[in-house]
């Protein structure tokens, strides 16, 4: 949200004037936050160290306290009790409470002021400060917001990058995942994810991805009002439409949702955000949705993908299907810099840009034009992209950067292509198979694939080659019956035995405008059989 400023002095005329007392022992331990933002409707959320009543008070900012001040009461969404803290032998619990209120019938596109009030019996009240957010407009020309993931861990390097948030005004903030180090510790989430936003999350709403360290589904929905009371939803800003999905629920129903919900979606621009990257060549080299959210996101036209999980920052070239008449491309971004220890990057054609730094991306978009900058915790600009689409058509420019998608998905197979195991040497007159585990995942039924011996070890090997069939697009165990054309011996390189000459294999794509090939590492000796 553009222009907003939480003031950060309590005004005591304003208290005086709704009768507020001060706090004797009550406090306001996080929060108030702001939640599942419309143009007339916001959900405020908060935390407290005692039960009480609770009422959120607010008023248009344009009237100062002139005006009539509205109050919206406080529901006790729940009581987080501290079971595992030290304490004294009969002494209870100390617990959380966490509290919600909805505002509603509300302006679009207008500054409300607002503050929390807890009434605590026999203490008084506590208060919050006032602060100040403005509505989602009904009709936006333009919207502004920062993505960033992978906070976790280190809440001095998250300030680092949060620091700069408020500088860029922006509508919302999207988190792909892994808020925090252990999600299902409660006590995490203040220190490693509240604490460092505080400047902003009380403005500014922002939308949650769950990541594998963020813990169970019911412990993120305590602390977020996610649309829907999913860990999976959509919303829109026009000119954009913004689903959020969780990495770990791909199962019919949500895959159904998500075919009704793009299919629904007139939005001039696409955007998908979930924890796992589908692309990724540094860092766990992730393929998450390869199968399941991929062909939604060819079918209904998404235009960028952003993830995290991997600890850098990735901008892959525009990716589309080699051979496919009208196939659009899709840029897939990973960004996981918010704070989390580090990941090796890695350098490919495929990738436009990748960095190992922590960081943070800000997009600006209108019914036409797409624009990304990414930014180091230092505020240097790391990377920036635009793309511009009239009619649903991308220009030239863009389209001329765009790779075959096959092209990465090999990319990323050899970076996890482990290597050919054999049980015996081969020999000249006794040929011996050769296991090799590949990972084509994306790759579609029709797309031919092919696995024979490596140029580099021709000379010394032979084997038929082998037409590789895609199941699902999904790994493949791949067996070739290997002769040696010159003695064989081995040598040993770390932990493996290693055969010499080298036997390495070559595995390529029949696709359409796909060049690349990989090669395999050197095969080795593993005199037990290998894994079915």
């Amino acid at each position: 949200m553009r222009r907003l400023y939480p003031m950060r002095t309590i005004l005591l005329g304003a208290f005086l004037l709704v009768g507020l007392t001060l706090p004797v022992r009550a406090a306001i331990t996080k929060g108030p936050y702001l939640q599942n933002p419309s143009p007339r409707a916001v959900t405020v959320q908060w935390e407290t160290d005692e039960p009480g009543d609770a009422v959120v008070r607010f008023c248009p900012a344009a009237e100062g306290y002139r005006g009539p001040v509205q109050a919206a009461a406080g529901k006790l969404h729940e009581k987080v009790v501290m079971d595992g803290t030290p304490r004294s032998p009969g002494t209870p619990a100390p617990a959380f409470y966490l509290y919600r209120a909805r505002l509603e019938n509300l302006a679009p596109n207008t500054e409300y002021r607002y503050w929390v009030e807890n009434s605590v019996e026999g203490k008084g009240a506590v208060a919050s400060e006032p602060r100040i957010f403005r509505t989602w407009p009904a009709k936006a020309e333009r919207v502004t917001f920062i993505v960033y993931g992978d906070s976790r861990s280190n809440p001095e390097a998250h300030r680092a990058v949060a620091r700069h948030f408020n500088g860029h005004s922006p509508d919302f903030i999207l988190h792909t995942g892994d808020c925090v180090s252990s999600g299902n510790v409660y006590q995490a989430w203040g220190p490693e994810f509240f604490a460092p936003l505080a400047d902003l999350l009380d403005h500014v709403p922002i939308f949650i991805a769950r990541g594998n360290h963020d813990g169970k589904a019911a412990g993120i929905l305590r602390l977020f009002d996610m649309p829907g009371g999913r860990t999976w939803y959509s919303f829109d800003y026009e000119p954009v439409h913004v689903v959020v999905l969780d990495s770990y629920e791909e199962g019919k129903a949500v895959l159904d949702w998500l075919e009704k919900d793009l299919a629904g979606s007139t939005a001039p621009w696409k955007i998908a955000v979930y924890h796992e990257p589908t692309f990724n060549l540094g860092g766990h080299r992730s393929a998450a949705g390869r199968t399941t959210f991929l062909p939604l996101f060819e079918k209904y036209g998404v235009d960028v993908v952003l993830t995290g999980h991997s600890h850098l920052y990735e901008r892959f070239r525009p990716l589309r299907r080699a051979g496919v008449p009208g196939a659009r491309p899709i840029t897939f971004i990973t960004t996981g810099g918010g704070g989390a220890g580090l990941y090796d990057v890695q350098q490919h054609p495929v990738l436009a840009a990748t960095a190992e730094v922590h960081h943070y991306c800000v997009f600006t978009v209108d019914a036409e034009r797409l624009s990304m900058q990414a930014f180091t915790d230092e505020g240097r600009e790391l990377d920036a992209f635009t793309v511009s689409k009239k009619d649903g058509r991308y220009d030239e420019a863009y389209l001329a950067q765009a790779r075959p998608m096959e092209a990465a998905i090999l990319a990323q197979a050899s970076a996890r292509l482990g290597p050919p195991v054999l049980v015996t040497l081969p020999s000249g007159s006794a040929p011996v198979a050769a296991v090799l585990k590949v990972d084509l995942s994306g790759l579609g039924p029709e797309t031919a694939v092919t696995v024979r011996v490596a140029d580099a070890s021709a000379e010394s090997y032979a084997a038929e080659p082998v037409a590789l069939k895609i199941s699902a697009g999904k790994s493949a165990e791949v067996r070739l019956l290997v002769r040696a054309l010159k003695p064989v011996t081995t040598e040993t390189a770390g932990k493996e035995q290693v055969l010499r000459p080298p036997l390495r294999f070559a595995i390529s794509v029949g696709a359409a405008d796909v060049q690349e090939a990989i090669e395999s590492a050197d095969a080795v000796l593993k005199p037990s059989a290998p894994s079915k």
